[in-house]
């Protein structure tokens, strides 16, 4: 990693830090999602789906768009039977499960989990593919629940952050990512973040007024690692322009359709066709 670049970012994110935690804006939801999600998730809940949409808060501005919405989509299965619920809730428990750190291996759990979850869900109602899963998402369930061994991950945010400091690995191949390699690049920014107190101090502090304005002191305590951090720093740096040279675009592939999908859009623009054939 270029070390000039990644000051360039931390000076930059340091200065523009009021800006992007200001009322309008309010970065530091991420913290507070995690926080709620510690407070009410419990794998053993008699109602899973209740459970978890009440550990989410509501809030899929995190990850989701109009057209991927995985918070949702789980709670969408969850209400579609007992068993697709049950089946959801082993899905969790599999991903969720203790490895010792075994990133490898943490990698093909967070893989199943996406591969499963949208099975179930191209059983369910294969018309509603906004509610699929990722890999981020997979992401955002392991660092919500241990956030002091996970980061969180946005494809097209890391991809800038690659380009403009220089990370030259192979983090990110087609739609895959090998998880070790991104987490070790995290921690590259977490241990420069140790040389870094005014970061580090301005967002203490903005945590303290979340936990004063809330009267939830338990906000301030579930980053102490500070990998939740490193990951807005990610975040804000393609969001809020803090690159004095903009990497070049990172525009998202489009997923994939499914037969199913795709058999369902061709049929409705033959439809439309035949419509417009008769006005």
């Amino acid at each position: 990693m270029d070390n000039e670049r990644l000051q360039k970012v931390l000076e930059n994110y340091s200065e523009k830090f009021e800006s992007f935690n200001s009322d309008e804006n309010h970065e530091i939801y991420k913290w507070t999602a995690v926080s709620r999600f510690q407070k009410y998730w419990d794998l053993d809940a008699e109602n899973f789906g209740a459970m978890f949409k009440n550990a989410m808060g509501g809030d899929e501005s995190l990850i989701s768009e109009s057209s991927y919405q995985p918070i949702n989509g789980v709670v969408f299965l969850c209400k579609h039977s007992h068993d697709i619920q049950e089946a959801v809730r082993g899905e969790f428990r599999k991903l969720l499960a203790s490895d010792d750190s075994d990133y490898a291996a943490r990698q093909k759990r967070a893989e199943a989990f996406v591969t499963n979850m949208n099975s179930l869900l191209e059983m369910v109602a294969s018309d509603k593919w906004k509610y699929h899963q990722e890999i981020s998402s997979a992401l955002m369930f392991l660092t919500f629940s241990d956030p002091e061994d996970n980061f969180l991950y946005k494809e097209n945010e890391v991809k800038a952050f690659m380009q403009y400091t220089g990370v030259d690995d192979d983090i990110i191949t087609d739609d895959s990512i090998d998880l070790t390699r991104y987490y070790r690049m995290c921690n590259e920014i977490v241990e420069e973040l140790q040389q870094h107190s005014e970061i580090t101090e301005a967002v203490d502090d903005a945590l303290q007024e979340e936990a004063d304005r809330s009267d939830d002191s338990s906000v301030t305590e579930i980053d102490g690692d500070n990998h939740i951090l490193a990951f807005d720093i990610i975040y804000c740096a393609l969001n809020y322009e803090l690159y004095d040279e903009m990497p070049a675009a990172t525009r998202k592939k489009r997923r994939k359709k499914t037969a199913a999908s795709a058999e369902s859009e061709q049929k409705k623009n033959e439809e439309d066709r035949i419509k417009k054939e008769i006005r």
